[in-house]
């Protein structure tokens, strides 16, 4: 079997024996990385035995007309115990191939021989054979044919890649300019590669031949000599080793002047917007395309392939606010680049806003009302207008560039709107549209109680319903004989109570309630009979913590219309397991009344309350709570071992510490606060110790022992030596 193209071929071959007396059974096949004409071919030749008889000498025959191969000298490769030698032709030259084994042979085992040859040229596929002479060691001597085809290579290289290809431009002055071209030939390889270049309009050819490495042949020309719009004829012929040849033909032109670059806008200090363009056209005498940069404070920011004569642009789009510098610049073909000068641009990517507007949007306004609106720009405002409903009577009153006063007084109850339309002067637009409300109705006001007429305590409850159609909380006041005595704000459409306390006698009253833009309304007049039909008001200052093992003192502030009977005023006391400790309230001062519990140490701990009962002189009772927290106390206590010392002498103390039953603290140290100096000492079964260095000057010196407890208050005992 055979394949074309590169395919890779592997023969056996046909055997056969003219040798009559032939006792070996010797085997062999030949194949090749190649077989087609004129290719160096790495041959392997594969002899085997299946006998004892160990064959020593081998010869290959190589064939000769119509196909010759001719084997290169240097390729033979033999096993370590097998010598090669040639026979050589009529004329002396190596011809045929000869391994003759040192010692023993191809036995009972297959030995393989390799060399490198080359196929003559061929016109078509060519049939030869090869014949291979093997010799054992007794002296038997076998023949065998191999039947081997050369094929024609008939197929020229197959081009894939030119460089320069034709319709190029080459740079004016390329002393150093690349040539490449890259080629196929899978069948029988590329053999070699010509270049040549000359003035279209002259005969006076160069050529350059290139070097192939691969499927890439290359070389470098020099084309300083040619000027700009010079047109450059060149070929390109490449051949096989099969002497098969293609060429590439073109012309490639001299690019000697750089492009250049029209500005069209915007102009040097421009003002542009978001949506604003760089308009340009690149010019060049040869390129069609040119390669575009668009330059912003000298780095490219933008960049494309534009046609050469045709105005083109760049957006602003992802351009930062401000103040810019610009240009543009472009590049040809062969690399000759031009700039245009730079232009300073501010870019202005801010919408027109309203800076100003008061009262705020969706505002409720009183007739008459102002909106004023004030709209400006970080750079320049264009245009600015209020876009009214269709036959709104709103008033606008112009005040200066994007401020405005709008006058409510032509409009009645209801929601209005007006719109602010405006633009800059980089095209920066503000649509934006405002509501408020014309509010013409006063609130409405329900008198629950007190009935007219009506004889009440003089602490009096107020019960009122309030109702607006905008606010939903009211500002009211309550009138008591023609004179305002309270402010109070009510929650509209809520039934709402408040109380006042008003003197003796016939009173009249009314309540006025006011919206936030100034309607109001006064509710009918009523009358009352304010008599004292409730006790004293009481106040008690109020206790958080005391301790026990002491007094506690109780103050409040007792008050009554009619006057307070001070020989009712009584306190109860009771802990936490409602047991009750009586106290005696006594008249101090004013409307001040005090009175004193003392409490043991054996009392609970935890909450207690203060019941404090008063009558007035009509007899009208009142009784108020108070709650405190009573707790511990702790007994600090330490003596000197001597009051009286000398300076510099040690000074020493003892004390204890207990709680105020006598049990045992929790801590475990006392704070001493010495003179200079602040040491903490152990506390051990509710006793401690210390001594210190009295002070080296003559006087008397306080010694302050303390601790914080757990609930955290902290308890001391001071002395003095």
């Amino acid at each position: 079997m055979y394949c074309r193209r590169g395919v890779l071929i592997a023969f056996f071959v046909v055997v056969f024996s003219l040798s009559v007396f032939a006792l070996n059974d010797g085997g062999v096949s030949l194949s090749a990385n190649s077989y087609y004409e004129s290719v160096n071919s790495r041959f392997v030749f594969a002899v085997s035995n299946s006998d004892s008889d160990a064959i020593g000498d081998i010869t290959l025959v190589v064939p000769g007309s119509p196909v010759s191969y001719s084997v290169l000298t240097g390729s033979l490769t033999e096993p370590d115990n097998y010598v090669t030698s040639f026979v050589n032709d009529a004329l002396g030259s190596p011809k045929d191939l000869r391994w003759a084994a040192v010692l023993g042979g191809v036995d009972d085992a297959v030995q393989y021989f390799r060399f490198n040859a080359t196929a003559a040229l061929v016109d078509s596929d060519e049939e030869l054979v090869w014949v291979a002479k093997l010799l054992d060691n007794d002296g038997d001597l076998t023949q065998i044919e191999i039947n081997f085809t050369v094929f024609n290579d008939d197929t020229a290289p197959v081009i894939s890649e030119v460089y320069p290809a034709s319709g190029d431009y080459v740079r004016e002055g390329t002393s150093d300019q690349l040539v490449r071209i890259n080629v196929t030939d899978p069948e029988t390889g590329i053999k070699s590669a010509t270049f040549d270049y000359y003035l279209c309009d002259t005969s006076n050819v160069s050529q350059k031949d290139l070097d192939c490495v691969g499927e890439s042949c290359t070389t470098v020309i020099d084309l300083s000599s040619f000027e700009d719009s010079d047109e450059i004829c060149f070929e390109y012929e490449v051949s096989n080793n099969a002497l098969e040849t293609v060429t590439y033909t073109g012309r490639i032109t001299i690019d000697g002047l750089a492009p250049w670059v029209e500005l069209h806008s915007p102009e040097d200090d421009a003002l542009l917007g978001a949506q604003h363009f760089f308009i340009f056209t690149p010019h060049d005498n040869l390129a069609d395309t040119l390669y575009c940069e668009l330059l912003v404070d000298d780095v490219s920011v933008s960049a494309g392939y534009f046609e050469n004569d045709v105005a083109a642009n760049f957006s602003t789009v992802g351009l930062s606010e401000g103040e810019h510098q610009w240009s543009i610049s472009c590049e040809d073909g062969v690399g000759f680049v031009n700039s245009t000068e730079q232009r300073t641009v501010t870019l202005d990517l801010t919408a027109p806003e309203v800076s100003g507007l008061s009262p705020a949007n969706a505002s409720i306004l009183a007739q008459g009302d102002f909106i004023y609106v004030n709209v400006t720009d970080n750079y320049e405002l264009r245009n600015v207008s209020i876009v009214l409903e269709g036959n709104s009577s709103l008033i606008v009153n112009t005040l200066g560039e994007g401020v405005f006063a709008l006058d409510t007084s032509s409009l009645g109850e209801g929601t209005f709107s007006f719109g602010v339309v405006a633009s800059d002067a980089a095209g920066n637009s503000l649509s934006h549209v405002y509501v408020y409300v014309i509010d013409l109705t006063a609130p409405s006001l329900e008198i629950v109680s007190p009935a007219d007429g009506v004889e009440t305590d003089h602490h009096v409850q107020f019960v009122v319903n309030v109702t607006d159609n905008y606010d939903s909380v009211l500002d009211c006041e309550l009138f008591v004989d023609g004179v305002s005595v309270k402010e109070i704000s009510l929650a509209s459409g809520v039934l709402s109570e408040f109380s006042e306390t008003l003197d003796l006698g016939n009173r009249t009253w009314f309540l006025r309630c006011e919206d936030d833009v100034g309607n109001s309304d006064d509710s009918d007049d009523f009358s009352l009979m304010a008599v004292d039909l409730s006790g004293p008001t009481i106040v008690i200052t109020a206790l958080d913590l005391v301790t026990r093992d002491g007094d506690v003192d109780f103050e409040a502030t007792i008050t009554d219309i009619s006057g307070v009977d001070s020989d009712s005023v009584e306190g109860i006391v009771y802990d936490a397991d409602n047991t009750s400790y009586l106290v005696d309230f006594v008249h101090d001062s004013g409307d001040v009344y005090t009175g004193t519990l003392t409490l043991s140490s054996a009392v609970l701990l935890g909450e207690y309350v203060l019941e404090l009962s008063a009558d007035d002189t009509l007899g009208n009772s009142a009784v108020e709570d108070e709650l405190f927290e009573v707790t511990y106390n702790y007994d600090i206590d330490f003596s000197f071992a001597d009051d009286d010392v000398t300076k510099g002498a040690s000074v020493s103390l003892t004390g204890t510490v207990y709680y105020d039953n006598g049990s045992d603290v929790p801590e475990d140290s006392v704070q001493l606060t010495l003179p200079g100096d602040d040491e903490v000492v152990d506390l051990v079964d509710g006793e401690f110790t210390h001594s210190f260095n009295a002070p080296t000057s003559v006087g008397d010196y306080d010694v302050v022992a303390s601790v914080s407890a757990e609930n955290e208050l902290t308890y001391s005992h001071s002395d003095s030596f």
